[in-house]
């Protein structure tokens, strides 16, 4: 009879058998016993064993002995006729029961059974760091595996530490930027299934020193020239612990080490044309040395053949050249110009109005002359908003000139006529007497740039009796332009003589008055009084060309933040700010503008 020291089951059946005196008794069943189930809490690597803790008596003092019925889930286990179930039949969370039948070879007795219950087995892993002592931009990391003695599914939770403190990742790895040289960073890392948790692993690293890089590793000059002291640059250098990074160099010379070359420069000297040139740069943090990064190979060349540029245009005269790595003022290396006496002459230069070729293609092309930006767009022309040139007289004695053409707005056509900034120092240059208004350009069209055009020409322009104002609000924050605003006009008539200058048509969003004012003309009040821009002024402006007064101190373009409707797409003027502020003169009435632009077509 086997015993065990914990029970999980016990069954008891008392059976009285009092034959009366002069019976005559036949043969009786075996009596009442106790079994029970071990071990009382069993799992999966146990066997189950069935134990009679009581044996049955015989009334008849026959031997006794006992059958077995194994029932998995209520299941019967025709196989198993023993006391023992082996191990590996049983699965977690299974109720075995067992049926214990007692008999003497003729009569049975009563069944006694007992049951138990399979419980959970918890799991155990292996857990180790990828490095024990990480470098600074490196992740701590934790490599797990687990086993389940039930075939459950294994899962690991991780609690991280920072020099003792618990801190928030809750993975396998720690971001690389949350550590600092020195750290002692440690991680429990336990096993679980589905039930419960497995013994836990203790790890530990200490965050070690990061190593210093460099991004990439040039030479300059590249090409060398044989005249040239070649220099090693090195560009984006880092060390994740702030580390002052600095450099160790190698020259190789078709592949081989310079012997005893260990600055940044490599003399001239010693290489020589068709030499390979390479040169290496190693970091250090004064602790340790990154990775090492060479350059591509430069092969040296020799000094550049120069030509003369005498109308500097940027090409050079082929029937001039010379070789030399220290070349004079003056001198390019592209020898592409056809005429190096005309500075309108070079490859790609515009044709228009002549017969010269100016673009150096040998082709003798008569281009069509254009007297104005309208003329440009009639006739096809046009390559969008931008410098055109165009010649007033066309084939006349005049020499085409640039001017800014607006190919968009309302079919396009227009020619600016005049451009004021924000810087009053440049819009000064406008600032002039009726005399240099009427007969002198000046600036250049380019965008950003003052410009006029002599007022001698502005009738000649005015064709369909059509003009239009351009203004770029100034965003206050940054100082950049707002989208821009067009104002249109139609029906003046520009009238310009050596004397004065007048429009048909006031009181609109280009001309305030109908009298052009300058320096020296009279009725000039608000040039005179107010650093205005000259222009056609009356009680001053709405769209003001440059004006001071009591708005920004000195002379700025600034249009009425009151007095004018939506513009010719239907824009208003703090509207085209996309939400960003416009600058506000001191009395708030006036918006400031980077540039205010007038066109006529």
């Amino acid at each position: 009879m086997r015993v065990l020291p914990a029970l999980a089951a016990v069954a008891t059946l008392l059976m009285t058998a009092c034959p009366s005196d002069g019976d005559v008794v036949g043969n009786q069943a075996p009596g009442a016993f106790t079994i029970a189930i071990g071990p009382a809490a069993p799992v999966t690597t146990d066997p189950l064993i069935a134990t009679i803790l009581s044996g049955s008596v015989d009334p008849d003092g026959d031997a006794v002995t006992y059958t077995y019925l194994w029932l998995a889930d209520g299941l019967p286990q025709d196989d198993l006729a023993s006391d023992t179930v082996p191990a590996d039949r049983t699965a977690k969370g299974q109720t075995w029961d067992v049926s214990v039948t007692p008999t003497d070879g003729t009569a049975t007795g009563t069944a006694v059974t007992a049951q138990v219950v399979i419980g959970n087995l918890p799991p155990t892993g292996t857990a180790s760091l990828v490095s024990t002592a990480p470098r600074s931009d490196e992740a701590p990391r934790v490599e797990a595996e687990g086993t389940d003695p039930d075939g459950d599914e294994v899962e690991f939770t991780y609690a991280w530490t920072r020099d003792g403190d618990p801190v928030a990742p809750d993975g396998p790895a720690v971001d690389p930027g949350d550590t600092t040289r020195g750290e002692v960073w440690a991680v429990t890392v336990t096993p679980r299934d589905d039930v419960e948790a497995g013994a836990p692993i203790l790890l530990e690293a200490t965050i070690g020193n990061g190593l210093p890089s460099v991004g990439s590793v040039s030479l300059d000059p590249d090409p060398p020239t044989v005249a040239d002291d070649v220099r090693c640059e090195g560009t984006d250098f880092g060390d994740p612990d702030g580390d002052n990074v600095a450099s160790t160099f190698r020259w190789f010379l078709d592949d081989a080490e310079v012997a005893g070359v260990v600055s940044r420069t490599l003399a001239a000297g010693e290489f020589d044309v068709g030499d390979r040139l390479a040169c290496e740069i190693t970091p250090t943090d004064g602790r340790e040395d990154g990775e090492a990064v060479r350059s591509s190979d430069g092969v040296v060349v020799d000094c550049p053949l120069w030509h003369e540029d005498a109308d500097e245009d940027g090409y050079g005269d082929p029937a001039t050249a010379t070789t030399t790595c220290d070349p004079e003022v003056g001198w390019v290396e592209d020898d592409q110009d056809c005429d190096d006496t005309n500075p309108a002459a070079f490859p790609g230069a515009p044709e228009v109005c002549t017969a010269l070729d100016l673009n150096c293609d040998t082709v003798f092309s008569s281009a069509p002359c254009y007297a104005s930006c309208k003329d440009i767009n009639d006739g096809g022309a046009s390559t969008g908003d931008g410098v055109y040139s165009i010649d007033t007289d066309e084939a006349g004695a005049a020499a085409p000139f640039d001017v800014y053409c607006d190919m968009t707005v309302d079919g396009g056509g227009w020619t600016m006529i005049q451009r004021t900034v924000w810087d009053n120092t440049a819009s000064a240059a406008l600032l002039t007497d009726y005399a240099s208004f009427y007969s002198t350009r000046v600036g250049t069209p380019a965008p950003g740039n003052v410009f006029r055009l002599e007022g001698a020409l502005w009738p000649g322009l005015d064709v369909l009796h059509e003009s239009m104002s351009r203004v770029e609000v100034r965003k206050d924050a940054s100082g950049l332009s707002c989208d821009p605003l067009f104002y249109t006009v139609s029906g003046e008539t520009l009238s310009v003589s050596p004397t004065a200058a007048s429009v048909s048509t006031g009181n609109n969003y280009v001309y305030r008055g109908t009298a052009f004012q300058a320096t020296d003309t009279a009725g000039n009040a608000c040039v005179a009084d107010y650093d205005a821009t000259p222009w056609f002024y009356a009680s001053c402006c709405w769209i003001c060309p440059s004006y001071a007064g009591s708005l920004f101190g000195v002379p700025r373009p600034a249009q009425s933040a009151s007095n004018l409707s939506l513009d010719f797409f239907g824009n208003e003027d703090e509207g085209v700010c996309n939400n960003d502020a416009p600058v506000l003169s001191n009395a708030q009435s006036y918006l400031g503008a980077n540039a205010i632009e007038f066109y006529v077509r």
